[in-house]
């Protein structure tokens, strides 16, 4: 999507000139507020993998402290997309 073609020509992405801006964990969403500011930021690209795989399923989907923060992030920065990986297994 953002390949500049530097290899190959006809590998360029649509947005060659975009800007990557990589976070730790759930800060993207925290700080997009910044990230905006700073980088001029308007799609984040998520994507969070369990570590354990003995973990039990029984709190996912849940209304927990991080969907609440990126909803308060939707209603504040509404020209902010933030796109969401459906899975992580390999």
């Amino acid at each position: 999507m953002i390949g500049a073609g530097n290899i190959n020509e006809k590998a360029k992405g649509i947005a060659y000139s975009a800007k990557i801006v990589n976070a730790d964990g759930f800060d993207i969403i925290s700080y997009i507020g910044q990230f905006r500011k700073d980088f001029n930021v308007h799609v984040t690209n998520n994507s969070y993998a369990t570590i354990s795989k003995d973990i039990s399923c029984g709190t996912f989907g849940e209304y927990n402290i991080f969907s609440k923060e990126n909803d308060e992030s939707m209603l504040q920065f509404p020209d902010v997309l933030h796109v969401w990986a459906s899975g992580n297994s390999a």
